[in-house]
């Protein structure tokens, strides 16, 4: 994965709808110092959510891809299914293959996050011109799996702050997803498809 791909991507996932302001928020009630030691005008909290999704980028990536595959309601210009756009039954059966519902969250939890997510931001519009309306695009696919996190473990005494609420659930993700979810494209296109031919 390319970390510049990433870098744009989770800028554009915590600063839509207000996620990064969530994280230092919760953070911040939980008794914690509201800080930026590295003077970057990000909460480190934020910054340690990004490194987590960093650490899982490839498992976001390949998930994404599998299901956005799995069930797909968009195509491209060519007809092909759109590899950049997830619908709601391809969400829906991403969390139903990872066992996501819990006390703590449910299923209108999973809808609230749909519509808030996909939900238009001014703030970010001239930089997500290409977000296509009903879909999940990559970076709101990682705004998703933050939010399921903070609500499914943010409140439990399991874990010690966002952060560690988010890498909970990413752990829990790329053991649940299917194998097919987590094979890299490029690894298979060179173990089969890229093969010299023989002399």
């Amino acid at each position: 994965p390319h970390p510049c791909r990433f870098e744009v991507e989770w800028e554009l996932a915590h600063k839509r709808h207000g996620l990064g302001h969530e994280v230092s928020k919760r953070h911040v009630a939980a008794g914690n110092a509201s800080r930026d030691f590295d003077g970057n005008g990000t909460h480190d909290e934020v910054d340690d959510v990004g490194q987590i999704l960093w650490r899982f980028y490839p498992e976001i990536c390949g998930t994404f891809e599998y299901y956005c595959c799995l069930i797909s309601d968009a195509k491209d210009a060519e007809g092909e299914v759109d590899l950049f756009s997830l619908c709601w039954d391809a969400f829906a059966a991403f969390l139903h293959d990872v066992n996501s519902y819990s006390e703590k969250f449910k299923q209108r939890d999973a809808m609230q996050i749909w519509e808030t997510v996909n939900a238009a931001d001014d703030r970010t519009a001239s930089i997500d011109r290409f977000n296509r309306d009903r879909f999940f695009c990559r970076h709101e696919f990682m705004q998703a799996i933050c939010r399921i996190g903070i609500l499914k473990y943010n409140d439990s005494r399991a874990v010690h702050g966002v952060s560690e609420a988010i890498d909970r659930f990413c752990r829990e993700t790329s053991r649940a997803v299917p194998p097919e979810a987590l094979q890299h494209s490029n690894s298979f296109r060179k173990g089969v498809l890229l093969l010299r031919r023989a002399p």
